[in-house]
């Protein structure tokens, strides 16, 4: 706007960007609660659950590693050499790689993790649901607390009626399934993570490459592969960011919105990381904060054993939606002042 006006603005990315802040945290919680229902159907609500999870350990590691390793090679980058894989060649990649990691699991790791799981001590485990007590014909939990800012669990016949496919609020899941799930949430953490580095990162260094571009050419460059040096500085300097102030967002993430245990680890960071991996495929321009809160809140709100910290969500979501202007509006300042001294006549 400052150095082109109205002509150097196009509207129709700037709608798809504010669009995004909506449509990706309710898509994302959309798809991880949909995830948490049918992983508590297949396995929590069983009478051994343990051994149900076992049993379908296999299917989710084979599900995890098929789409990560699908994304990666159809269409993948170009200095590995992946950006003219076919889709059928993908697709059996995906299947070879997947197929290798579930026998893995069966076969080799199920003794190790089985032994591992019945010899950890079940309290280092927190229950899915927090014990409830009767008070002042409510629910009250006696293990979570989220002060005034959080939703009270109600009685579960009032408010929003619940419906047979959602969760039991005062059941008391195993320790020993629970704990079972957190060594699949390694490499669900692992998918989250090359998600992350597939669209924030490329979000933050593209108008570095292009300054760089125009400073080495004098002239704006086609859109193309960034050189690889510029992808190694964004990646270390995501990492240093994350050492020294990514502890703030990660204890506001993972335990002031609502209490989570591995289960529901593994379904936000599932949800999360499938729909950011789509939306870079598309091209849609999302962040994987906004999908992994937008998964958090949707998994507590189905889980609904413990409460979850609407307020709080308000003001990230107010947030979001401050940031965009509030840049605009500096970057903007920061280009007239070097427009005025430096290229004004």
């Amino acid at each position: 706007m400052v150095m082109r006006g109205p002509k150097g603005l196009h509207l129709n990315k700037v709608f798809l960007i504010m669009a995004s802040w909506i449509v990706s945290p309710a898509l994302s919680g959309l798809v991880s609660a949909i995830l948490y229902i049918i992983f508590d159907i297949a396995v929590f609500r069983r009478r051994d659950s343990l051994k149900c999870g076992l049993r379908a350990m296999p299917i989710f590691y084979f599900c995890v590693f098929y789409f990560n390793t699908f994304m990666v090679v159809y269409h993948g980058s170009k200095w590995i050499g992946l950006d003219t894989t076919p889709f059928w060649l993908a697709l059996l990649i995906s299947l070879g790689v997947a197929s290798l990691a579930s026998m893995s699991f069966q076969f080799i790791f199920r003794p190790f993790i089985l032994k591992w799981v019945r010899r950890g001590d079940s309290s280092e485990e927190k229950n899915g649901a927090p014990r409830l007590t009767p008070a002042n014909g409510a629910f009250t939990s006696l293990e979570t607390s989220f002060a005034h800012n959080a939703v009270t669990v109600g009685d579960p016949d009032l408010g929003l009626r619940r419906f047979w496919f959602l969760p039991n609020r005062t059941r008391r899941d195993d320790p020993k399934t629970l704990r079972l799930f957190s060594a699949i949430q390694v490499f669900t953490g692992c998918f989250t993570g090359f998600s992350h580095g597939s669209k924030d990162i490329p979000n933050t260094i593209a108008p570095l490459a292009t300054l760089i571009a125009v400073f080495s050419t004098a002239k704006v460059p086609s859109p193309g592969e960034t050189p690889l040096w510029i992808l190694c500085y964004g990646s270390f300097a995501a990492c240093i960011g994350f050492w020294m102030l990514g502890h703030r967002v990660i204890k506001t993430v993972g335990k002031e919105f609502t209490e989570i245990n591995s289960f529901c680890g593994f379904t936000v960071e599932l949800g999360a990381a499938i729909t950011v991996l789509c939306a870079a495929k598309i091209g849609i321009p999302v962040s994987m904060t906004i999908c992994i809160v937008g998964s958090i809140v949707a998994v507590g709100a189905v889980r609904g054993s413990v409460p979850v910290n609407w307020q709080l969500f308000r003001k990230a979501f107010l947030a979001w939606i401050c940031t965009f202007p509030l840049s605009g509006v500096f970057s903007g300042c920061i280009m007239f002042g070097l427009k005025y001294f430096f290229l004004s006549k």
